[in-house]
């Protein structure tokens, strides 16, 4: 899967480290970009460490087995879909940054008009190898979000992805930043006043930095699922289908989260924000 869910991974097994006291030897975990500079995890089955599954369903016997946030796949007569745990609920975790990446991350700021934060983050960048679209709220949505944001008066910055599948124009009313490694990137956004994106990385990223953030989730999931408590978590709760392949009721269900619906959210959070 994904970099959320490396994300959750390491919040679990930070809570475990400081528990137990032991380093955590992770299953079924690839070196990941949000991995690096962590100190309580080893690859070496030597040292005294306790084994964790880094995804569910672990393919060795471990030491703690984390639930995580589905409760079983499915196949539904089109495809395959998830079958959520609503009860799982995922433990924020705090990205660490290096030397370097601060630097470069105060680099970018210093070039700001306004420092970052007095700004808001956009997040349209949908990652399509997963869950096939499902999570698209729509980009002249997100273009609309983001005029009425500048017409409030805000920054609003939108880090664009590299690579393929990143296909979307450059929003206008924001500052486009391009070509930012993800991790220093990440560091920029880990200041700003408020994000706004799909479920992904950057909501479980803003949990752990303490950025509060509105959620768009349609009803691919319910608001419930993988909800933290700096989150304002946006959907429609009927049906939520974690189809795995291209979903017409998915599609559907973002068209009716309209731009209102995600600005006065943002209203409510700037107002909370700024008590």
């Amino acid at each position: 899967m994904g970099l959320g869910d490396d994300m959750m991974f390491l919040g679990e097994a930070e809570k475990i480290y400081k528990e137990t006291g032991k380093k955590v030897y992770p299953v079924d975990y690839t070196p990941s970009p949000v991995g690096e500079n962590v100190d309580f995890l080893t690859f070496d089955k030597t040292e005294d460490h306790v084994k964790v599954n880094a995804r569910q369903n672990p393919t060795e016997k471990v030491d703690y087995n984390i639930p995580y946030y589905v409760t079983q796949k499915l196949y539904d007569g089109h495809g395959d879909k998830f079958e959520w745990n609503e009860e799982y609920k995922p433990v924020p975790f705090k990205l660490k940054f290096s030397i370097h990446e601060i630097h470069a991350a105060n680099v970018w700021e210093k070039q700001m008009a306004v420092p970052f934060n007095e700004c808001i983050v956009v997040n349209p960048d949908v990652k399509n190898s997963f869950f096939k679209g499902n999570k698209d709220w729509g980009f002249d949505k997100w273009q609309g979000l983001t005029n009425r944001l500048y017409d409030m008066g805000y920054q609003v910055l939108r880090f664009k992805p590299p690579g393929k599948g990143y296909d979307e124009p450059f929003l206008q009313n924001a500052l486009n930043i391009t070509e930012v490694p993800l991790r220093v990137a990440l560091c920029c956004k880990s200041r700003v006043k408020m994000g706004v994106t799909f479920d992904g990385l950057l909501s479980h990223f803003w949990a752990g930095a303490q950025v509060p953030c509105v959620r768009i989730v349609g009803d691919f999931m319910s608001t419930k699922t993988l909800h933290y408590d700096n989150n304002i978590s946006i959907g429609l709760d009927e049906n939520p289908t974690g189809a795995l392949y291209p979903s017409q009721y998915c599609k559907e269900a973002n068209q009716k989260i309209s731009v209102d619906m995600v600005f006065d959210k943002c209203i409510e959070m700037l107002n909370n924000i700024n008590r």
